[in-house]
C-alpha cells in the first residue's frame, strides 16, 4: 500500500490515492453482490442501530478534530480542549442510548466479560503503538529525510513485510496451541521496548544514523507489531 501510494502521489498526484479506491471498491462490491449467498433471518426484520451509530460518529469527530488541532494550539483552547470535552460528553450520551437500545451497535453487556474488556483495552493501546509509526514514519522520511513519496513508501516496506509475516505466524501459534497470553505479553513488551528506541538521531544528513543492531531493532519492531495484531 505505501509503495503503491507513493508512486501514485509522485506521478498523478496525491488526490488519486483516494480516487483509485472508487473503481476498486466497485469491483469488490460487484464480486460480493454476486458471490456471497443471501441471508435473511426467519421471522424477524433485521434491526440496525442507525441512531446509535450516528451518535457514536458525533462523539468521535470532535475528539479527533480536537486532537488534530493540538499541534497548533493549547489544551485550554476551545478548538482543542473544548472539542475533546464535547466529544466525551456526547460519548456519555452514546453509552446511555446503547444501554436502552433493543439492537445496540455496541452491546454493553459484552463488557461484563472480563476477557473481552481486557482484550479491548489491550488492543486500544496496541493500536496506538501499531499505527503511529506506519502513519508518521513516511512523513518523517519525506519532511526530515528529504525522500520522495515513492522512496518513503519503499523505506517502510521492510516494517510492513515483517509485520505481515509475524502476524501470520502468531495466528498459527494461537490456533494450534490455544495459548495467547504469553504471546500477547511478549508483543506488548517488544512494542514498548522498540518504540522507545525508535528515535531519530540528529545528523547532518537529516537521516537516521546507522547504528549497530539497527536491522535487529527493525525486525524486533515488526515482529512485535505483527504479534500484537
Amino acid at each position: 500500500g505505501p509503495a503503491i501510494g507513493g508512486v501514485i502521489t509522485d506521478t498523478v498526484g496525491w488526490h488519486w490515492v483516494f480516487f483509485v479506491n472508487l473503481p476498486l471498491g466497485a469491483v469488490v462490491f460487484a464480486v460480493v453482490w454476486r458471490a456471497l449467498p443471501r441471508f435473511r433471518p426467519a421471522g424477524a426484520r433485521p434491526q440496525i442501530d442507525y441512531f446509535g451509530a450516528s451518535v457514536l460518529a458525533a462523539a468521535l469527530v470532535p475528539i479527533l478534530v480536537g486532537l488534530t488541532n493540538k499541534q497548533s494550539g493549547n489544551w485550554s483552547d476551545p478548538a482543542v480542549g473544548g472539542l475533546i470535552v464535547l466529544g466525551i460528553a456526547i460519548g456519555a450520551v452514546f453509552v446511555w442510548i446503547e444501554s436502552r437500545a433493543s439492537a445496540p451497535i455496541v452491546p454493553l453487556g459484552l463488557f461484563r466479560n472480563r476477557s473481552f474488556t481486557i482484550s479491548v483495552i489491550a488492543m486500544f493501546f496496541a493500536s496506538m503503538a501499531f499505527f503511529a509509526p506506519v502513519v508518521f514514519l513516511p512523513r518523517w522520511f519525506q519532511v526530515v529525510g528529504g525522500a520522495s513519496a515513492t522512496q518513503s513508501g519503499y523505506q517502510i516496506l521492510a516494517l510492513l513485510g515483517g509485520l505481515i509475516i509475524s502476524a501470520m505466524a502468531s495466528g498459527q501459534i494461537v490456533a494450534r496451541t490455544g495459548r495467547y497470553k504469553l504471546l500477547a505479553l511478549g508483543a506488548a513488551v517488544t512494542l514498548a521496548d522498540r518504540d522507545g528506541h525508535e528515535q531519530p538521531h540528529p545528523v547532518p544528513t537529516g537521516r537516521w544514523e546507522r547504528r549497530p543492531g539497527d536491522r535487529r531493532d527493525a525486525l524486533q519492531l515488526a515482529s512485535g507489531r505483527g504479534a500484537a495484531a
